[in-house]
Parts: structure tokens; C-alpha cells; sequence
């Protein structure tokens, strides 16, 4: 809302966790008037895992969607994108998710309230690439003593292991976010200790453009 996002335009919602500071489900029925105020009244679809779709099945009839309940490993088709839902490392929800959103030839990988993934979901990855990444980084330039968070040297484990099996590589963007006070940089202290590893410091309204070579020819995505 402060960024002049119009909810009427909203189109797919994809719910990575159930729990109360991810996913406030009261929240979203809130915002009930707004996602009803529709061009064309179809509903929203709303993707999520279990834990977070039977917390809006039981507002059915109040909020103004269509809801599908995901697992990992499970390719989804929506218009021109393809959604490829991951198991993150949270010892949450039975499935708490992270997503790679590709249209076409772009590909972006979101990876927030997770640690380095285990190793079947880097066995699962194999085959995939993606332009961009945006990571987990909640604990600053510390390592996380949290198995669902991560501190820079986790994201640097984490950014090694994708490049290991091919998913990203010397072209991809690395862009670390999630933060809070367990931080303890300001966003310009964190960019000096993030800049030398080649990862960009996420803020509030950042838009990004998704590159991909083809053909010697760089292509952009803006979102």
C-alpha cells in the first residue's frame, strides 16, 4: 500500500508459511473489499501448503478467492509463468516453501525464512537455472544458529551449493533481504560487508530487471 500497489489488480498470491509472522490470515479477509473490487470478478487464486490453505478454508465465503493447497516439487502453470514450489529449511510447517518464478527464459529463485536447504532439495534443483536470487539474510553478517534463518556465511554456503549443481553462475544476481534486528548493521553498514561477495542489500520498493543471454544478446525482465 505504501508503494501504490493496487490489490484489485492482484491476480496470484503464493504463501511460503503458515505461521502468524509470515501469513496472517485475518489480515488478508481485510482486505476482502479490496480484492473483490475486481475488472472482470474472478477470484484470486491463492497457492499455499496445507497448513496455510485450511487457515483460509475456514474463512470461505468471506474472502473473495480460489484456493489451492501445493507441495513441493510441484510445477505450476499460470498464464506465461511457470511456478516451481521448493521445500525450505523450517522446521515450521510440514512444507513451508519457497518458489523459482520463470516466464519464458527468466528465471528467479525466492528463498527467504529458510536455511541451507538439505540435500534432497539440492538433489531436486538439478536441471534448473535461475538469473536471479533473493536469499534469506535475517541474521546479518553472523552465522544463524537457527536451522530457518541465515546469517551471511550461510548465504555464502547457500550460494555455493547452488552453483555447484548448476543452478546459478557468474552471471547471477544475488540479492540477500528478510532482515531485522537481529541484524545489527544499518542497510549501509550491510552493503560494505555484503559488496566484496557480490550480493546486493534488498530495501523496501527495490524493482529489479531479471537478464538472461541469448544468442550473445542480453534480455531483460522488469519487475
Amino acid at each position: 500500500m505504501s508503494f501504490g500497489f493496487n490489490f484489485s489488480d492482484l491476480k496470484y498470491l503464493f504463501i511460503t508459511r503458515s505461521s502468524y509472522n509470515n501469513f496472517a490470515a485475518g489480515e488478508l479477509e481485510n482486505l476482502t473489499p479490496f480484492l473483490a473490487q475486481r475488472k472482470n470478478l474472478d477470484f484470486v487464486q491463492i497457492f499455499g501448503n496445507t497448513e496455510s490453505i485450511t487457515q483460509l478454508k475456514r474463512m470461505e465465503g468471506t474472502i473473495h478467492a480460489n484456493l489451492h493447497e501445493i507441495q513441493p516439487d510441484q510445477m505450476i502453470n499460470i498464464g506465461s509463468f511457470d511456478i516451481y514450489p521448493l521445500k525450505a529449511m523450517n522446521n515450521g510447517d510440514l512444507y513451508p516453501l519457497n518458489y523459482i518464478i520463470r516466464k519464458q527464459r527468466k528465471s528467479l529463485l525466492y528463498a527467504t525464512d529458510t536455511g541451507v536447504y538439505e540435500e534432497k532439495t539440492w538433489k531436486n534443483l538439478k536441471g534448473l537455472q535461475v538469473q536471479t536470487a533473493i536469499v534469506e539474510c535475517s541474521q546479518g553478517p553472523r552465522k544463524s544458529t537457527f536451522m530457518e534463518k541465515m546469517g551471511l556465511p550461510d548465504v555464502l554456503t547457500f550460494k555455493k551449493k547452488a552453483e555447484d549443481i548448476g543452478l546459478t553462475n557468474q552471471h547471477t544476481r544475488w540479492i540477500i533481504t528478510h532482515f531485522s534486528h537481529q541484524n545489527g548493521l544499518l542497510h549501509e553498514e550491510m552493503e560494505e560487508v555484503a559488496r566484496p561477495f557480490g550480493l546486493e542489500v534488498a530495501y523496501d520498493g527495490m524493482e529489479l530487471e531479471v537478464w538472461y543471454k541469448l544468442n550473445a544478446h542480453w534480455n531483460i525482465l522488469h519487475i
